[in-house]
């Protein structure tokens, strides 16, 4: 449900599109069910790549405007090709976990 509110708000502010915020909802649940580090280890990558993208976004956009067509929101797939690789790490992470009550 955090990880919910947190890729609604990024997408409100137009950092994430529509489909990055669904990926970004998936991939932070998984990081935070393996963990509150881990999910604390995505914000951290989110916010502080997000906020190096904007420095000099003037001049990025006069160099590489006419070869670039994509815009300042992530997609799917740049969440996922940013998060995706430690998810599936993370999910092995969780199966491996003991469950309550079964022998380890």
């Amino acid at each position: 449900m955090l990880s919910g509110l947190f890729a609604f708000g990024a997408h409100r502010t137009r950092t994430l599109s529509t489909s990055g915020a669904f990926a970004a909802a998936i991939v932070g649940t998984i990081s935070i069910t393996a963990g509150w580090n881990w999910g604390l280890l995505l914000f951290s990558y989110f916010v502080s790549s997000s906020a190096l993208s904007k420095l000099g976004e003037g001049k990025k956009a006069e160099r590489v405007g006419p070869i670039v067509e994509k815009g300042d929101e992530r997609d799917a797939v740049q969440v996922l090709a940013n998060g995706g690789g430690t998810r599936w790490r993370r999910a092995h992470w969780l199966r491996r976990l003991p469950t309550p009550g079964q022998p380890n």
